[in-house]
């Protein structure tokens, strides 16, 4: 079997594969499943699982559905759930914002701090250079 390219934004590639699902069905759904097995084996391996997991679950969702238009509204909606939901990807993006913003307030805090002391620890703006030698 040849290998297809996955790039979706070149418009012979869609083409390919929205012509093999209206032609042949079956040989859409084996090189469908070949590229994204090909794909997770090219994922680093401490990710693999994690996309195995998922894709079990679209398979799960796309046999549950009566019908493409089902299948494409629930994984639709499971994608959705997974960004917005307690704990997806915009609630995660959040709070790393907030914790970002309060380490931001805190160095500054520390930095007004050790100014105001007239430590010699305090930021200055300027730095001296070492320079290294190799023992030889």
């Amino acid at each position: 079997m040849e290998t297809i390219s996955t790039d979706m934004a070149d418009p012979k590639v869609f083409d390919y594969w929205a012509n093999l699902a209206k032609e042949d069905p079956e040989r859409f759904e084996r090189e469908r499943g070949a590229t994204i097995k090909g794909f997770i084996a090219s994922a680093p391996e401490e990710k693999r699982r994690s996309l195995e997991q998922l894709q079990w679950r679209i398979d799960a969702v796309r046999r549950a559905a009566s019908n493409p238009l089902s299948a494409c509204i629930r994984l639709n909606k499971m994608m959705m759930d997974s960004v917005f939901d307690t704990g997806g990807l915009a609630n995660s993006l959040n709070s790393l914002q907030e914790d970002l913003s309060e380490l931001s307030v805190n160095l500054k805090l520390t930095s007004d701090a050790l100014r105001d002391t007239g430590s010699k620890d305090a930021p200055r703006g300027e730095a001296k250079i070492l320079q290294f030698f190799r023992g030889e």
